[in-house]
């Protein structure tokens, strides 16, 4: 193995973040505002087996993360069903979407409180939070959550 190879597989991902987090979309695991950059911390070394993170989307309350290897991971306010878990329940250390674990995911994209994924495997565009002022294109009053 060539040095330049070695050197890189000794290479550790780290995440840092900073600003508004009082919904723990930081994904530092406090809910509060950081003014300096965040290192994460414990995140778990299954996190980065799926490659470094190639595209970050961020919503009002929400943060969802793509790797490159098509896997998405979110944190944040989840009230809304946002955050693609299948229920309505905040998180807040960055935690993959398992629903989505069987798709290719090449896009992420979020608002205030929904999100976008886009799947070459489906072919299709996956939405997921509030319908409120009609966000995912929808008219009725509900929210959507992935299951």
């Amino acid at each position: 193995m060539e040095e330049s190879e070695r050197d890189k597989e000794e290479e550790e991902e780290e995440i840092w973040s900073w600003g508004a987090g009082t919904d723990g979309q930081l994904g530092t695991t406090r809910l509060e505002d950081e003014q300096l950059p965040q290192l994460l911390l414990d995140l778990p070394s299954s996190f980065f087996s799926v490659g470094p993170i190639s595209l970050l989307a961020c919503g009002g309350t929400h943060v969802l993360a793509l790797t490159t290897g098509w896997k998405v991971m979110t944190c944040g306010r989840g009230t809304y069903g946002q955050l693609g878990h299948g229920d309505m329940v905040s998180i807040f250390k960055p935690k993959h979407v398992k629903s989505l674990e069987s798709l290719v995911i090449t896009h992420v994209s979020t608002g205030w409180s929904h999100f976008g994924f886009v799947s070459d495997t489906l072919g299709a565009c996956l939405l997921a939070g509030t319908v409120h002022l009609a966000s995912l294109g929808m008219v009725i009053a509900t929210h959507i959550a992935l299951h």
